[in-house]
């Protein structure tokens, strides 16, 4: 097996003390498998997708399947001119608020420097 090959492992991200986030970059072999975690806890993501203009998008939910469906039917503003879009990362969260701190953090100019050094 070539080393593109292999599954990317997961990197941890210590943000904060109190933050602690399991970190996906997504390939061909484990973006159609990114199930959950913990089934029997409602999680919250942070995805970052890329557009076909090479643009990227951040944003959050709690039901990641059906918000990349709504993405790729053209049901999003922003991405229904930029279709087709790839999930290049996602973090998940067990507090809502968490996740949407990070999401809005991630926004911020800083935040996009974060991203680009660190998450793809």
């Amino acid at each position: 097996m070539k080393s593109a090959e292999k599954l990317s492992k997961p990197k941890f991200h210590f943000l904060k003390k109190s933050l602690f986030i399991k970190a996906f970059k997504m390939n061909s072999n484990n973006a159609a498998n990114f199930g959950e975690c913990h089934p029997q806890k409602e999680l919250w993501r942070v995805y970052i997708l890329l557009c076909s203009d090479r643009t990227h998008y951040t944003g959050c939910t709690s039901n990641i399947d059906e918000r990349l469906e709504r993405h790729s039917k053209g049901q999003v503003e922003y991405t229904k001119s930029r279709l087709p879009v790839k999930l290049l990362f996602y973090a998940a969260f067990a507090d809502k608020y968490k996740a949407y701190n990070f999401e809005k953090y991630l926004k911020s100019g800083s935040g996009r420097a974060f991203t680009l050094k660190h998450l793809l």
